[in-house]
């Protein structure tokens, strides 16, 4: 079938109208004949795009938007012959990310999908904040809760850390404020009640979000020794370097599909994984969420050539859930990786 649509495809090519453009998706078993779109990494180049990347570069001293405005009206523009060439290099790119895909075991594909399921929940979730944040700002100004008085207290105030993100204070906050007793609690709100009689009101504009970065972060991590103290140290990511690359001319970045071979471990330095064994370098793209978080983070400004080990603790890797049966619940794990090859869409 697919060979009789590309057929027909050079058909209406030849005659002048508008190419086909070919590019089946994968059925799954018992989809009924729905076609799936295949996972972030695979997707589908168009013809438009080829030709903006082209052209873009050239374009240095215009506004990004005026020239996207001004190549997609050249583009409209082009006649179908001009057409033709980006038409069949985005059928050849989508056709070789297809096979791609097809050649890789149920089990891989599946975890794709599980990502990519995982990915579209997550940019459903960060939409719902963007709404909610927005709405704030749009508010302006609110009463002071108990909550936001211990945030002003113990973050706004004191010396900055700029290494330190606003989200990652605010978690580690917010485990503070959860521990603390009732009666705590209920001090802050008191007093909150008592600076809002006064008029004094709690300002949620950029200005304080702003100055929430530059948190005291010795304070936040005293008060957490103290209410903590019986809790396990939050865990991190650790990267360390087993072989550099003297001559760096490319080092990894968000959007680039790796090759890379890996030995994945549980902290006893139980093997589970081999990419070497199996004599086949694994290939994702870098920051879409096709690998665990440990991965997408760990690997970022790598070299060709590179050797990293990842300690990862399991709220990058697995979680809760694991990964049986191989990999337990709240498991930490460790990676040993070798960079082989980065693939830049630019470069293709």
């Amino acid at each position: 079938m697919f060979s009789l649509i590309c057929n027909l495809r050079h058909i209406f090519l030849a005659r002048g109208t508008p190419a086909i453009r070919c590019y089946p998706a994968v059925k799954r078993a018992g989809s009924h004949g729905k076609l799936e779109r295949l996972p972030p990494g695979f997707g589908k180049t168009t013809p438009l795009s080829l030709f903006i990347k082209e052209n873009f570069a050239s374009r240095k001293n215009e506004q990004p938007t005026k020239i996207f405005s001004n190549l997609i009206k050249q583009w409209k523009s082009l006649d179908e012959a001009d057409k033709g060439k980006y038409v069949d290099e985005a059928l050849r790119i989508n056709e070789e990310r297809r096979s791609k895909f097809e050649a890789m075991s149920e089990t891989e594909k599946e975890e794709l999908r599980r990502r990519a399921k995982n990915l579209k929940e997550a940019r459903v979730k960060r939409k719902i904040r963007l709404e909610r944040r927005k709405k704030r700002e749009s508010d302006g100004q609110r009463p002071m809760s108990g909550w936001m008085l211990f945030v002003k207290e113990k973050a706004v105030k004191g010396a900055a850390d700029t290494g330190k993100k606003q989200q990652d204070i605010i978690k580690e906050l917010a485990i503070v404020w959860k521990s603390l007793p009732k009666s705590d609690k209920d001090m802050y709100s008191e007093r909150a009640k008592d600076f809002s009689k006064s008029g004094e009101i709690c300002d949620l504009t950029k200005a304080v979000v702003h100055e929430m970065l530059k948190c005291n972060v010795i304070s936040i991590l005293l008060v957490l020794v103290v209410v903590c103290c019986n809790d396990r140290e939050l865990a991190r990511l650790q990267i360390g370097v087993k072989k550099r690359v003297d001559n760096c001319e490319m080092r990894s970045r968000k959007g680039d599909t790796l090759n890379v071979h890996y030995v994945g471990m549980l902290e006893d330095g139980t093997e589970f994984d081999n990419s070497r064994s199996r004599n086949k370098p694994f290939m994702f793209t870098l920051g879409m969420g096709q690998v665990i978080k440990g991965w997408d983070q760990g690997l970022l400004n790598m070299c060709e050539g590179e050797q990293r080990r990842l300690a990862i603790p399991s709220d990058l890797a697995y979680g809760s859930s694991g990964s049986p049966p191989k990999i337990p619940p709240d498991a930490s794990l460790k990676f040993d990786i070798e960079l082989l090859k980065i693939e830049r869409e630019e470069d293709l």
